[in-house]
């Protein structure tokens, strides 16, 4: 297969146009719960991945903001880790016995 290098990167060009245009209008840091509602999980979940080194943030004095590249870069991450594929096991239903005459 032949690839017009000079196409693709006209197509990869205005790719890139399409999705920096698309977020013109969205803020460059959020806020922690902010980032939190985008990705689906509770604030508490999102400071406890900032303080694991999982998702990005900066600190402007006492107020923590996640970059929006950040959270992008955090749902890459779970596609290439396997945390994101791990399966949890269902919780075993324990059915209570049956007494019999010596129990009671």
């Amino acid at each position: 297969m032949i690839v017009d290098e000079a196409a693709l990167s006209v197509f990869i060009d205005d790719r890139v146009r399409a999705v920096l245009a698309e977020r013109v209008d969205e803020p460059v840091l959020l806020k922690v719960s902010e980032a939190a509602r985008l990705l689906g999980m509770s604030s508490r979940t999102a400071y406890d991945r900032i303080r694991a080194g999982r998702l990005r943030c900066v600190k402007d004095g006492s107020v923590m903001r996640v970059p929006r590249v950040a959270v992008d870069e955090y749902v890459a991450e779970l596609g290439s880790d396997g945390e994101s594929r791990r399966v949890v096991p269902a919780r075993r239903v324990v059915k209570p016995r049956e007494p019999n005459g010596s129990e009671w």
